[in-house]
């Protein structure tokens, strides 16, 4: 059995290796935690990013850890949340997230060496529309993380929120995506 754990908002551990000019990744609670769960339960764990918390920002974070993030790339694996606290992207253009998306890129590179970032991502408020969904896929995106509850996701449809509460996943016809939710059972 394949499992996949994601966990959002993973900027705090980066401003904290920063804040304590931390010798390694595991000086950071959350790092440390994460690497146990992969070593007790061989899972693969994405850590989703935001750009930028209350004026701070990922430009701000040194490179000094980048070999050893480099050697975790088979089983951490870094995405996009969104720019700040606040994004929101139902009402936001396929320009913008693309920006927003390539700022978040480039700096999770610059800071981990990982090549890319992961193809399965949870936006910040499960936020979105055709159009940014449209342009997260020009980005190389495969699929969108939903709510694990009654919220609607994406500006989805209450029947595609139903068969993702019952299935785990669905594909849309009209968008070729697919979403994950949560598995049943």
């Amino acid at each position: 059995m394949n499992i996949h754990f994601s966990v959002d908002d993973i900027f705090g551990s980066f401003m904290y290796l920063k804040k304590t000019n931390a010798k390694t990744i595991y000086d950071s609670f959350v790092f440390k935690t994460l690497r146990e769960l992969h070593d007790e339960f061989a899972i693969t764990i994405s850590a989703y990013c935001l750009y930028s918390i209350e004026g701070r920002c990922l430009t701000e974070i040194p490179d000094q850890w980048k070999t050893e993030l480099q050697m975790v790339e088979n089983w951490l694996s870094f995405g996009f949340h969104g720019l700040h606290e606040n994004s929101n992207y139902n009402n936001q253009s396929g320009s913008q997230i693309k920006e927003d998306y390539q700022k978040l890129e480039k700096e999770i590179k610059r800071i981990t060496s990982h090549t890319q970032l992961s193809r399965i991502i949870r936006l910040h408020y499960f936020s979105g529309n055709k159009e940014v969904i449209r342009a997260l896929k020009e980005c190389g995106v495969a699929g969108l993380l939903a709510a694990d509850d009654d919220r609607i996701s994406y500006g989805l449809d209450r029947a595609v929120n139903a068969e993702l509460r019952m299935n785990g996943c669905c594909m849309t016809e009209k968008q070729k995506w697919i979403f994950f939710g949560r598995i049943s059972g």
